[in-house]
């Protein structure tokens, strides 16, 4: 281990216990829910929103403006743009500039308030599982790599550079 010359912040300066820690995780637990139920709230006052005005613009933006703002930052956005898209109908778009955001389908442009309800109760932080852990493979992503190449080879595509030298170097990695 190396030595740094970097300090903790003062708040680091005692003496960590069990105790304290527990405590931290409690309150980090309480934080995610409290959390967790603000999206959920801004999420169905939108669709509210839409309900009441009919407004399927302002809707679409509010819906940008809180996944943009969320940033992706100990938030799930892509759970959170998988709610908006199953119950606002709501379409994830990549434009012409690179920035992907929502746009709206031009058939549906009024939601009912039982759709306003029934996402209500489908809260976002539950209605897509996180994707379980991969740990990655070198070796693994090697031979599939390997694999594809010899493929791609065999079938002769006038528009694919497979190198074979490359190739062997690689097949000779595993080995």
């Amino acid at each position: 281990m190396t030595k740094s010359n970097v300090k903790l912040p003062k708040s680091f300066d005692v003496t960590v216990t069990d105790a304290i820690i527990t405590k931290d995780i409690a309150n980090v637990k309480s934080k995610v829910n409290t959390v967790n139920n603000a999206i959920q709230s801004v999420l169905t006052k939108v669709m509210l929103r839409w309900n009441q005005s009919g407004d399927v613009g302002t809707a679409c933006r509010f819906m940008n403006t809180l996944v943009l703002e969320l940033d992706g930052s100990a938030v799930r956005n892509n759970a959170v743009k998988a709610w908006v898209e199953a119950h606002c109908g709501f379409n994830w778009v990549k434009g012409e500039d690179g920035k992907s955001l929502f746009t709206y389908n031009k058939k549906q442009t009024k939601i009912s308030y039982e759709d306003v309800v029934v996402a209500h109760q489908n809260t976002w932080s539950t209605f897509t599982a996180e994707k379980d852990y991969v740990p990655f493979n070198l070796n693994d992503k090697i031979q599939q790599l390997i694999n594809s190449a010899t493929k791609k080879a065999e079938k002769g595509n006038d528009a694919d550079v497979i190198d074979a030298d490359s190739l062997k170097a690689l097949q000779d990695i595993l080995r």
